[in-house]
């Protein structure tokens, strides 16, 4: 399964999230930091749709249970040792760190490959030519030797 991509302003703000879970184990998203402007982060509901794409996330990697219903305000939850294991083996820090050193993988490899054909490209239009030439002063070698 491909898990969403995340920056690391991202991994910050989710660790926090955690961290914050963590010492409050029935979390608000309401009662959660102020993420950016002050003025909206005021308003529960403007709070929750920011939070929302973290939200999501979190459920993704399934590090804490978010509870929401259209009649409350959306809840998270501690998964009891689930989501303490995951900060203590490197939080959302180290799924940006792996992330960023899969690409640099992936990149390398794509360039290697791109190398690999163009010298596949190359060998495909020499080798004959040097084969049959080979051949030829082999041949010529041969007979000059018989000849002495």
């Amino acid at each position: 399964m491909n898990k969403t991509k995340i920056t690391e302003e991202d991994a910050q703000i989710l660790d926090g999230i955690i961290d914050f879970v963590l010492n409050n184990p029935v979390t608000l998203v309401g009662n959660l930091p102020m993420l950016g402007d002050d003025y909206l982060d005021k308003f529960e509901n403007v709070k929750e749709d920011a939070y929302k794409y973290y939200l999501e996330i979190l459920k993704e990697f399934d590090v804490a249970e978010v509870i929401s219903s259209n009649d409350r305000a959306t809840q998270i939850k501690v998964l009891s040792l689930k989501t303490q294991k995951f900060k203590d083996e490197g939080g959302f820090i180290r799924v940006y760190v792996n992330q960023q050193r899969k690409e640099e993988r992936e990149a390398r490899t794509e360039e290697k490959e791109i190398l690999e054909a163009t010298l596949v490209k190359w060998q495909k239009y020499t080798y004959w030519p040097l084969f049959i030439l080979s051949i030829a002063g082999f041949v010529m070698a041969f007979f000059a030797l018989l000849k002495d």
